[in-house]
């Protein structure tokens, strides 16, 4: 008997949660310095995996990214690749319904004070009346990265 479709579904987001906090600790050993996650890197590795779990033949999605080189404290990074672990996921989960393949791009660009991350999709979009449009999540500082 293969297990309700509720418990797959809750099992394969912790798995990605947990994925993405295992990445973070990953750069972290692989670095120069232990304090510090190269935020693109970090970021195209978590969105391959989270494609690779995602998408499937019924519903592809093309991912396309534009993510800067930018450098941020490690213990921000883990919360952070959990917003966009959570970002990614209810777009693939929600936006894309109806036929055809869709499109999701993740851009990350340095700001004066901080960054900015944008998860955008083409899928179905919010319900009327569902408060659409940008909505400040958090404010993170990052820097550029040393050369």
């Amino acid at each position: 008997m293969l297990p309700e479709p509720a418990l797959t579904a809750a099992l394969a987001a912790s798995q990605a949660r947990i994925q993405s906090m295992a990445l973070v600790h990953e750069f972290l050993y692989r670095a120069d310095d232990l304090a510090q996650v190269r935020l693109d890197a970090y970021l195209a590795e978590l969105l391959d995996f989270l494609h690779l779990s995602h998408n499937s033949d019924e519903r592809p999605v093309q991912l396309s990214t534009d993510l800067h080189p930018l450098v941020l404290e490690a213990r921000e990074a883990t919360s952070f690749g959990l917003l966009v672990n959570e970002l990614v996921s209810n777009a693939h989960k929600h936006a894309f319904r109806g036929p055809g393949p869709g499109h999701l791009h993740v851009s990350l660009s340095p700001r004066p004070t901080g960054f900015q991350l944008c998860v955008i999709d083409n899928g179905v979009g919010l319900p009327s009346g569902g408060g659409g449009g940008r909505v400040p999540l958090a404010r993170v500082a990052a820097r550029a990265p040393a050369r």
